[in-house]
């Protein structure tokens, strides 16, 4: 890049560029520092500060939080909820490897019967019945406050004395059973059922990949899609169960799917490029639409024989999905609903002034900064080192510092797991196009060319994304104190949303890790997966409508599979446009405008074909 010169920026915007180089040198120091010092060292200072701060994170201690702080890797964390996962490579047509996961159907609790049971043990049998509210609907305190600080405490069905049926209930999901007649597919063998495909096989733990070929079943199909610089390990870190959107999602029977961006923890692999050389790290959010959404897309509805899917994206997993959609028609077709979790395209600013006004200046400073590689891969270093306190202290601090955040609907024993997988790596070019979006006030693509060349001066403009030839349902979940959202300005760039709800009180990551997200955001997402699900009733309903009795999954069972076949694409497409009832009308933004969510319900016809 070119070195900003006098003249270009002002005297502030160099205060904020010396202040930054410095503040990188002195770090770069301290971790060279730390890195010399003896292990002896190390482990004196945690065990220093975590006595330190003992009084403060008194949970921290207990058997189950330090076990999701310090877990490896998604399966470690799925695995410790007990439920089944899969891991799944895809490959880009740019010929990134991306690392994909998988929770293919609900968790699998002990019986009833099984209650003389140990902790520890796991019933071989799926979950057939539910137990009622009068049958444990409550955390049991007693038994939670006697094990508190046994370490040998399974505490993984401490959380599950409420039942599955309450905890819906009590976040307004109505289901009145919850029941899978897929948990008792018999499986062939893995090689026979993905054949000859040209797609990468799949990495599976726990159970086998349910795929079009050896299930009999297709269920509906969800994908999570995690924001900027973080992955997929974000949706399944809550310390709740009734906060944990995955394990909603898997309980209530979909099949719920995992994306990773390229260059997080889980994709970083290129068939041709290593993570050391700078061709790796040269992409931003063009390619993420361009390639990671559709191709992953792809494999998950090749994978499963699902027509479509529904897609829920956060922070930077809405602005992706909105690219791919303004870009590629195609996938607007095998997205039935689009629900954006504090969405971002075109957010306002960093809330402290004086980088806000260096990088708006001049976004292309962050490779001044940061290189052209990775972004802020020390932070991995310091999460190692320091004690978790002082570390979730540090992002604290640094959350309210660049974004205004105070965090104060997140538990502290949220933020003591959830600081744990919040970071991941990805490209420096990636934040450079953010912080050009926030120069232009567009939704743009990223602009190749250095801001003070000769060329952008005579003129040059970078493309916007054409959001608003998207025709996908979108639905629209923000919060009123999120510095990032700037509501207005997305309401102009895409289609009128279905549904367009604001939380008064929360910021950025309450729409994940927030103390009562299950009873704020949840209802209302699984309404509209419901709704615009075109699969959802077709296979789940007739569970609802005869009970959950085994006689009655028996007869659903031995008729399934003659009904897929029943389905025409006039079935379909009359389900897409069957019209909403007057009552299902939704506030925007808590103006005096409603919008009635059936007029935007996407036609067949009107989308025309390939």
């Amino acid at each position: 890049m070119e070195v900003p010169i006098i003249g270009r920026l002002t005297i502030s915007d160099y205060q904020a560029l010396i202040i930054g180089l410095m503040f990188l040198f002195f770090e770069g120091l301290l971790r060279f520092v730390t890195f010399c010092l003896p292990g002896v060292c190390v482990r004196y200072f945690k065990d220093k500060s975590q006595r330190l701060f003992s009084k403060i994170y008194k949970d921290e201690r207990t058997q189950p939080i330090k076990h999701l702080q310090h877990a490896e890797n998604f399966r470690d964390l799925v695995n410790f909820w007990d439920y089944p996962v899969e891991e799944h490579i895809v490959k880009t047509r740019d010929n990134y490897i991306l690392g994909i996961q998988r929770i293919p159907r609900g968790k699998i609790i002990p019986d009833d019967d099984d209650d003389d049971k140990e902790n520890n043990q796991l019933s071989t049998k799926p979950v057939h019945r539910v137990r009622h509210d009068n049958e444990n609907n409550s955390l049991d305190n007693k038994n939670r406050s006697h094990h508190s600080s046994e370490e040998d405490y399974d505490w993984r069905y401490a959380h599950n004395s409420e039942s599955i049926e309450f905890v819906f209930r009590r976040c307004g999901i109505s289901l009145s059973t919850i029941r899978h007649p897929f948990e008792n597919e018999i499986f062939p063998d893995i090689n026979d059922s993905l054949g000859s495909s040209s797609l990468l096989r799949s990495s599976t733990i726990n159970s086998r990949p349910t795929t079009r070929r050896n299930s009999e079943y297709i269920k509906p199909v969800v994908l999570l899609y995690h924001g900027l610089m973080t992955n997929s390990e974000i949706w399944v870190c809550n310390y709740e169960y009734e906060n944990r959107l995955a394990c909603l999602l898997a309980d209530a029977g979909y099949d719920v799917w995992f994306g990773n961006s390229r260059g997080n923890k889980y994709s970083m692999k290129h068939t041709k490029y290593d993570p050391s050389e700078k061709r790796f790290w040269e992409y931003s959010m063009d390619e993420l639409a361009i390639y990671d959404v559709p191709s992953t897309i792809e494999y998950i509805l090749e994978t499963t024989g699902a027509p479509s899917l529904s897609y829920i994206g956060f922070s930077q997993g809405t602005a992706q999905c909105f690219a791919a959609l303004s870009i590629n028609p195609k996938i607007n077709k095998k997205i039935n609903l689009f629900i954006a979790l504090a969405p971002a395209t075109s957010p306002k600013g960093l809330s402290n002034s004086i980088f806000n006004a260096l990088i708006k200046s001049s976004p292309n400073v962050f490779y001044l900064f940061f290189g052209k590689k990775e972004m802020l891969s020390m932070t991995l270093f310091w999460q190692k080192f320091l004690s978790p306190p002082i570390f979730t202290k540090i992002i604290d601090f640094a959350l309210k510092f660049l974004f205004g955040w105070t965090c104060e609907n997140i538990s502290e024993t949220q933020k003591a797991i959830g600081y744990y997988h919040l970071y991941s790596c990805s490209s420096v070019r990636s934040i450079v196009h953010w912080f050009q979006i926030i120069k232009s006030r567009t939704f743009q693509m990223y602009d190749e060319l250095p801001p003070f060349s000769l060329t952008a001066a005579l003129g040059h403009s970078c493309q916007r994304f054409p959001t608003q030839q998207i025709t996908t349902p979108i639905a629209v979940f923000y919060g009123g104190k999120d510095s990032l959202g700037d509501m207005s300005m997305l309401l102009k760039q895409i289609p009128a949303p279905v549904l367009v709800r604001e939380i008064v009180n929360y910021e950025h990551l309450d729409f994940i890790w927030a103390s009562n997200v299950g009873t704020q955001v949840y209802p209302e997402l699984f309404d509209l997966l419901r709704q615009y699900n075109v699969y959802h009733d077709h296979y789940f309903g007739e569970v609802l409508s005869l009970g959950g009795s085994d006689e009655n999954i028996n007869e659903i069972e031995g008729r399934e599979d003659q009904s897929i076949n029943d389905t025409s694409s006039d079935d379909i497409q009359q389900r897409q446009s069957q019209p909403l009832e007057d009552s299902e009308i939704y506030e925007i933004d808590r103006s005096q405008y409603l919008v009635d969510r059936s007029q935007y319900l996407v036609h067949e016809d009107d989308v025309g074909e390939e």
